[in-house]
């Protein structure tokens, strides 16, 4: 978990007790995870294990791997999902809800409070363009 940037200033312990309380869910190969211009579903992704392609308009744009973390700007924007993600293969997410962002942020490092709000003071610097 030290390798997603939001956690890598926590603890190990710190991290080992957010892992243990999240929800993991399973997407098949080529399942269509997020669809673009959707609402979002409150949830942050945190790849556990294999890739996903992120595409624009159908454009494959990114491919994410292990640890990474996508839709987390949705969540705490509120904004429509601006890209979909299909898994290449089948994947294990750990889920992070607005709740669980919430008491991660109340009981954890401020250094996660930081990342997040550099994350969408990104986003906004990103839709601003």
């Amino acid at each position: 978990m030290e390798k997603v940037k939001i956690f890598e200033d926590t603890d190990i312990n710190e991290q080992k007790e957010i892992l243990e309380k999240l929800d993991i869910e399973f997407f098949e190969k080529w399942r269509q995870i997020i669809s673009q211009w959707d609402s979002s579903n409150g949830k942050w992704y945190i790849i556990k294990n294999w890739e996903v392609s992120v595409l624009l308009n159908n454009i494959e744009i990114a491919v994410l791997k292990s640890w990474d973390i996508f839709w987390e700007i949705a969540v705490l924007s509120e904004e429509e999902r601006t890209a979909s993600v299909v898994a290449n293969t089948d994947i294990e997410c750990y889920i992070i809800t607005q709740e669980d962002i919430i008491f991660i942020a109340e009981n954890y490092s401020n250094m996660i409070n930081k990342e997040i709000i550099d994350r969408i003071e990104m986003n906004n610097e990103i839709l601003e363009s």
